[in-house]
């Protein structure tokens, strides 16, 4: 069971995960909501900048890097810091519901785990019958306003 989310971001592509602590942490950023009914204000189109901000700034520091120009990353507190300022909070930030879109994928993650996308063909019934391609990417899927998260 995956627990986090590997997707482009500024200047390269990481891995975002929250830890326990990340979740503690981001309770804290949005007042003392619980992270479960953050999680529904994820779903509800709901979330503040505040709330968005500190997902991402968790995710990357319980993530463990990722990769630049194809070259591995470890991320510090520092590097951190400079990515959210340059992609998600400065003044040439990326618009907000890129960011907001990433919080999501990365709270659904923490919330409920995934199963990763199985690459061996051999394993995967759907390689035994003619079937549409999987359009879905790998990792946890943002629901329609008209679905809920399984309870």
């Amino acid at each position: 069971m995956e627990l986090g989310v590997t997707e482009a971001f500024g200047d390269g592509k990481y891995h975002f995960k929250l830890t326990w602590t990340g979740c503690a942490a981001v309770e804290k950023a949005a007042g003392g909501v619980p992270f479960e009914r953050l999680v529904w204000r994820f779903y509800e189109h709901q979330a503040g900048i505040a709330e968005i901000e500190a997902v991402i700034r968790q995710g990357l520091l319980g993530g463990d890097g990722g990769e630049v120009r194809e070259e591995p990353v470890k991320l510090n507190t520092a590097m951190v810091d400079d990515l959210v300022r340059a992609y998600v909070t400065g003044p040439d930030r990326r618009p907000i519901i890129e960011s907001r879109k990433l919080a999501a994928a990365i709270v659904i993650a923490a919330y409920q785990g995934y199963e990763p996308a199985q690459t061996d063909a051999k394993k995967s019934p759907r390689s035994r019958r003619t079937a549409k391609p999987d359009r879905h990417r790998s990792g946890p899927r943002e629901l329609r306003d008209d679905e809920h998260p399984a309870e």
